[in-house]
């Protein structure tokens, strides 16, 4: 009885690391019905993969706005972190998706939230050159003297890049 039991455990949980694959694949692209389907059948809609990944983050980051918009009108943690401590907004910053970044922080995303650097989204926007999300997010009133772990700031960021613009946001 007891080879029974454990025999059905390891089938069923087969079967949900397989549905959970299909709908972090759906989140990577755009799959609405996939992502649907998953939640209106009571699965947690802020589960991570083994990547240590929401659907949400992996939604913003493939700029799927679709599947992002119904993710958050399902009560999505805006805020929550993966393995390294980045969140959706930070991801959006990063790839210079300035409409997802705004839809965030629309639905109250923190714009201060930092990862395991102490780096927030600002510090994205700035390294990465976009922006359209530092003005997006000095809108929603980020903290631009936050330091990260070496004791540095988006500005300081900036500056290294010799991105004038932002520079000019910063100063």
């Amino acid at each position: 009885m007891k080879k029974i039991i454990f025999t059905l455990l390891i089938l069923i949980s087969g079967i949900l690391n397989a549905q959970n694959t299909a709908v972090f694949e759906a989140a990577r692209t755009n799959d609405l019905k996939t992502i649907e389907k998953f939640i209106k059948e009571g699965n947690d809609i802020n589960v991570l993969n083994s990547s240590g990944y929401s659907l949400l983050i992996l939604s913003v980051y493939n700029n799927n706005y679709e599947v992002a918009v119904y993710l958050i009108s399902q009560k999505a943690n805006l805020d929550i972190q993966d393995s390294s401590g980045n969140s959706a907004l930070m991801g959006a910053c990063f790839k210079g998706y300035s409409s997802l970044a705004e839809l965030l922080l629309i639905h109250q995303a923190s714009p201060d939230l930092i990862n395991y650097n102490n780096a927030n989204a600002l510090f994205f926007a700035a390294t990465f050159g976009q922006v359209k999300c530092a003005e997006i997010l000095l809108k929603y009133k980020i903290n631009t003297q936050q330091k990260d772990v070496f004791g540095k700031t988006a500005l300081d960021y900036a500056v290294n890049q010799e991105n004038e613009a932002i520079i000019s946001l910063l100063k």
